[in-house]
């Protein structure tokens, strides 16, 4: 596992319990689970989307590629950015968006 993960020694990271909601998992994630060089890129297509783009950009350099609530995201816009983006990146999206309505 510690192959996998890229590191040599278990000493050298600890694991910590997050007691709250994704969005303080996913806050935790984007301000320190990112080296101060890389970019975040994120996939944006409702509340939940930015609310990540949001959070990344307060830690780190975000570019946002937004679609609309219920449209397809646009995977070549994506590639246009990777291809033009220096690395190391992290793409950032959630997996089944919803739209709020209150």
């Amino acid at each position: 596992m510690l192959h996998i993960a890229g590191i040599s020694s278990v000493s050298e990271y600890a694991a910590l319990l997050i007691t709250g909601s994704g969005t303080a998992a996913n806050e935790s994630v984007l301000a320190s689970g990112t080296a101060a060089e890389t970019t975040v890129i994120v996939l944006s297509n409702g509340e939940f989307g930015q609310r990540l783009a949001k959070i990344s950009a307060v830690y780190n350099h975000t570019i946002e590629i937004k679609s609309n609530w219920g449209e397809e995201l646009d995977l070549e816009l994506l590639r246009n950015v990777l291809s033009s983006t220096a690395l190391p990146v992290l793409v950032a999206m959630v997996h089944h968006e919803r739209r709020l309505v209150f």
